[in-house]
């Protein structure tokens, strides 16, 4: 199998990047970048998910490391704070749009081709319960507004590529990585609360291992690290 994880840097990305290259007995697994750094066992490429036009650039570093094609493409970057539509202003909801929706949309539909080449075929967005329309019911804590909003988005752009891929045998799923002990879910702790988000290895070893019992038949999925289904 080989693997991309876009969004490897820190946190869920990078733990991910590392578990599924220690779950899988042969391939590579390559990791996306912002800044240089190595991270052992995977294969970094600098990669800014923001501009249009390194796209190309991912695709090229792919050749230059032997990847023709890929079976899995993992996105994980977004963006997250505890904010409210009422004081969002419309430039900063733009940002959550290009980053936690539009930029992930645009990588995939790039990486299509190197997919199609594939016999896994396998595309995960990272999202959340954030964007569970059922879950954000009445929802008082974690992060809302414009977070949930483009979280919801992306889970429709994963139901809509599963829709016109379903032909071709891909499998599409989101998935919720839990409430995890990153930079950004820190930052959800309650001060009058005992809850405390699980540790990012928990996570990235409950998503690797969802990730490798995926099968067409999953797709169009909302899976959380457990395994379990999370309404829409």
């Amino acid at each position: 199998m080989v693997a991309l994880v876009i969004g490897a840097s820190r946190g869920i990305g990078r733990e991910l990047a590392l578990k599924l290259a220690a779950d899988q007995q042969a391939g590579a697994v390559f990791g996306t970048v912002r800044k240089a750094q190595d991270i052992p066992g995977i294969e970094t490429l600098l990669y800014d998910l923001s501009e249009p036009a390194n796209d190309q650039k991912l695709i090229d570093a792919l050749a230059a490391h032997g990847a023709s094609s890929l079976d899995l493409v993992v996105v994980n970057a977004a963006i997250g704070e505890d904010e409210k539509i009422l004081t969002t202003s419309d430039q900063r909801l733009r940002d959550y749009l290009e980053t936690n929706l539009i930029a992930p949309t645009r990588a995939v539909k790039a990486l299509l081709p190197l997919l199609r080449k594939s016999s896994g075929k396998q595309i995960v967005f990272i999202s959340s319960t954030s964007g569970s329309l059922t879950k954000q019911i009445g929802a008082t804590t974690g992060f809302c507004g414009p977070y949930s909003v483009t979280k919801a988005a992306l889970n429709m752009v994963a139901v809509q590529l599963h829709n016109e891929l379903v032909s071709e045998r891909f499998t599409v799923v989101t998935m919720h990585p839990g409430w995890v002990a990153t930079d950004m879910g820190n930052l959800a702790i309650q001060e009058d609360s005992d809850s405390r988000p699980i540790p990012v290895e928990e996570s990235a070893a409950g998503l690797s291992k969802v990730i490798r019992g995926l099968t067409p038949e999953s797709s169009a999925s909302f899976l959380d690290y457990t395994g379990a289904r999370v309404p829409w």
